[in-house]
């Protein structure tokens, strides 16, 4: 029987096939407990954990994000409005993605790859939300401002990977948002800015009262 771990993986990547592997026991429900305790693993070891689940070339994208938000690099000056955009850009697209490859891209070191994060890059559509915060992707693509925002937020955290030693190079850097769908931007003809001028000088508040500090500081 041909029994894959998946993170046992070879040079590629890949889950490699596990042969001849000894669980150093003669009870067969040692042996079965050692077995399942492999399948939840995932691999022949222990999962590191704490500190030592950050170091080396074993480095998962699930830890690597984890701990991009535990360093509170997400909202470091920057409010909660981002760090929730960094969620959404993170946990609700890049971890989804992973998973849905032919072969699931589990560690971080995957990121190394142009051809990879110019796919991910690639992947990203506009959502749709229905019941519950529940969202699903269409095949629409999104407006160069919102592309080119989420772009940022991958090179900040292909950098903080760099920083931390898990990658060598930050391949979102390469890349590039068209922006020859973006209309150009006029100024104000003479007739629109006199118009805007007389809606000023007419405007009222909610009660039709003319001349309020808020019409004021509006025309001003």
């Amino acid at each position: 029987m041909k029994v894959y771990l998946r993170n046992e993986l070879d040079d590629k990547g890949k889950p490699r096939r596990i042969r001849h592997h000894s669980l150093k026991t003669n009870d067969w429900v040692e042996a079965r407990r050692k077995r399942e305790e492999y399948l939840v693993w995932g691999q022949l070891t222990e999962p590191a954990t704490g500190i030592e689940a950050l170091q080396g070339d074993k480095v998962t994208v699930g830890d690597a994000i984890k701990f991009f938000f535990e360093c509170g690099a997400a909202d470091a000056s920057k409010g909660r409005n981002t760090t929730i955009k960094y969620h959404q850009l993170l946990r609700t697209r890049l971890l989804p993605w992973c998973a849905r490859q032919s072969n699931p891209i589990r560690l971080i070191k995957r990121s190394d790859e142009m051809l990879m994060v110019r796919s991910f890059f690639n992947s990203w559509k506009k959502r749709k939300n229905v019941g519950n915060n529940v969202a699903f992707e269409t095949s629409g693509d999104l407006a160069p401002r919102t592309k080119r925002a989420m772009l940022e937020r991958l090179r900040s955290f292909s950098a903080f990977c760099v920083e931390n030693g898990w990658l060598k190079f930050n391949h979102a850097k390469k890349l590039k948002v068209d922006t020859a769908d973006v209309e150009p931007k006029y100024a104000w003809t003479m007739g629109e800015y006199n118009h805007i001028l007389e809606t000023l000088e007419n405007w009222t508040d909610e009660h039709g009262h003319k001349g309020t500090p808020e019409a004021i500081r509006q025309y001003a």
